[in-house]
Order: C-alpha cells, then structure tokens, then sequence
C-alpha cells in the first residue's frame, strides 16, 4: 500500500454532485463481517435504485450502453437495461449467508473501518 494521502487537497463540494452524493448513500448498506445474513430494507432498495437512475444519466453508461447495444447484448429498451444493472449490482447472491456482491466491491472498498469509494464512472 502506498505512503500518504493520494490528494493534497479535495473540495468537498463534490461530494454534492448528484452521482457521488447518491453512492455515499450506499456506504452503510452491507454489512462487511462475514458469516452475517445480509437484510435490505425498503430504504436501501429506494437508495439502490435512485443510484442506478442517477448513473443512468451520465454519458459512460450511456456509452456503456449504446456499446452493449451494437454488440447485440443488450435490448433496445433503456429501463430494461437499467433494471439489469439493478439486478446484477445489488442482488444479494448465495454463498450461505455471505453477501457476494462482487461489482460492488470493486466500486467500495472497506479500508480503517470506514468505505471508500473507488468508481471511475462518476462525473
């Protein structure tokens, strides 16, 4: 792991822009000890969901999308696909009671008993 900060500085009126203020949402919704059975309220769900409209909007996924699209992988319904990044993102899959939420991880990392966000699609 690398010494120091990885920036000097950081305003922290980025945090107000609608993609990341949306996934900080996020930050308390999984329980990262293990051998836990993972429960997701009617809140978390509003918060999964407003998070992958809010993503939906910006031009990666859009791209991502009109990607997929010519590709033949996905329809030519945009709340289809949105509803499959629902699906793919934020289902709970079984491996006993852990939670295997691999994209997810990959996007948040637990790090000094707090999550850190690491998603390169927020603009």
């Amino acid at each position: 792991m690398a010494e120091g900060s990885l920036f000097s500085w950081l305003n922290e009126e980025i945090f107000r822009r609608p993609t990341y203020s949306r996934s900080c949402c996020l930050l308390d919704n999984y329980n990262p000890h293990q051998g836990y059975k993972e429960v997701v309220t009617s809140e978390e769900r509003q918060e999964e969901e407003a998070f992958i409209e809010e993503i939906s909007r910006t031009l990666p996924i859009k791209y991502l999308y009109k990607y997929l699209l010519a590709k033949g992988i996905v329809s030519g319904n945009y709340q289809e696909f949105k509803s499959k990044m629902l699906s793919l993102w934020f289902d709970l899959c079984g491996r006993g009671v852990h939670l295997a939420v691999l994209l997810l991880l990959t996007c948040f990392c637990w790090r000094n008993q707090t999550w850190r966000a690491r998603s390169l699609w927020i603009s």
